[in-house]
């Protein structure tokens, strides 16, 4: 059974391999940093809108009596101006003396951690009711009463627009990728045209011109040794033919 023998790439080949997964893995590297750096921007600037949100509602408990009714009131108009803001209040014995309409907070008070002060790394996301938020839970003490204060935004804009955002970049790094595959594969293309030419001329040498040799200074750097040495063996085979030529005569 004779051995299996694979052809060998080529030298094309080879170069698009290594073009190929070079740059996949490098778009791949450009596109996760772009998104962690697109991600990292929507946590932040939620976590400044939690926390402005969190400091109008501690200035209205600071600001008001102990009176449940007055101070829910107060509490209701505590934010103006923000869309898909959410929060509740609850005072020291556990009971709600607030909660924002459109979002049911109390079903992850208990799963938040208490933060006292707003980052984008305190920030924590859940989903409740078709909605995806992302929030904090705050202990303050006002006047010598305690009050939890849940913070929440609705983040499914941001969501859509990462979506889309995303989508987008994975099409464009394709799109690059195959360009620049295509671009390698013509520069490659081009860069074997001095070996076709030297192929071709190779090819023109006949036992009746091998006194032909080719030029090293008309070829590139790269190939100027495998011309040298093609010279000096066309030298050998003319020299050769020469004295069986010479031989074949003196018979």
């Amino acid at each position: 059974m004779k051995p299996y023998n694979q052809k060998p790439l080529s030298l094309a080949a080879r170069v698009m391999c290594f073009v190929g997964a070079s740059v996949g893995l490098s778009l791949l590297l450009i596109g996760n940093l772009v998104l962690n750096v697109v991600e990292r921007h929507f946590a932040e600037q939620d976590a400044e809108e939690v926390a402005v949100i969190n400091k109008a509602v501690i200035d209205v408990l600071r600001n008001n009596n102990d009176n449940n009714i007055q101070l829910s009131k107060a509490l209701f108009g505590a934010v103006s101006g923000h869309h898909g803001v959410y929060y509740q209040v609850r005072n020291q014995q556990g009971k709600v003396v607030f909660e924002s309409a459109g979002a049911n907070l109390s079903v992850v008070k208990d799963s938040l951690r208490q933060v006292t002060e707003i980052s984008a790394g305190d920030l924590q996301v859940w989903h409740a009711d078709d909605k995806t938020f992302r929030g904090v839970l705050t202990h303050n003490t006002i006047g010598g009463h305690n009050y939890l204060v849940i913070t929440a935004i609705d983040i499914g804009f941001h969501l859509q627009f990462l979506h889309k955002f995303r989508l987008t970049l994975w099409l464009i790094m394709v799109l690059t990728w195959a360009v620049t595959l295509l671009a390698a594969w013509y520069g490659v293309h081009k860069a074997h045209a001095p070996i076709r030419r030297l192929s071709n001329k190779m090819g023109d040498i006949q036992a009746d011109r091998l006194d032909m040799r080719l030029a090293p200074s008309f070829v590139p750097s790269e190939l100027q040794d495998l011309v040298s040495s093609f010279n000096h063996m066309i030298g050998r085979l003319e020299d050769s033919f020469n004295q069986l030529s010479h031989f074949s005569a003196d018979i």
